[in-house]
């Protein structure tokens, strides 16, 4: 779209060579001038969108690395099974 306007802008511009036309001149050229600044602009909002991106992926593989030692932490042995035997031998060692 920028490329149609900039051309549209250029056009107008080659257009109108008459003195008596140069506010037509001027306008387009200021056209112009606009495009290219909101085209830096975009340029500047992309970049700043890939950094949050990047920003927003290294927070999601903590989390989920988080996660998972969390979930490895929670995990507990199974508690031995009581018995008469393990009772005896326990109460012998005292």
């Amino acid at each position: 779209m920028s490329r149609e306007l900039r051309r549209l802008a250029s056009d107008v511009e080659a257009a109108y060579t008459e003195p008596s036309e140069h506010e037509v001149r001027s306008t387009a050229r200021k056209v112009g001038g606009l495009l290219q600044e909101i085209e830096k602009l975009a340029e500047r909002i992309d970049e700043q969108m890939r950094e949050k991106v990047q920003a927003l992926r290294y927070a999601e593989r903590e989390y989920i690395k988080a996660e998972k030692d969390a979930a490895k932490a929670s995990v507990t042995k199974k508690p031995s099974r009581f018995t008469l035997e393990g009772a005896i031998q326990s109460w012998f060692q005292r």
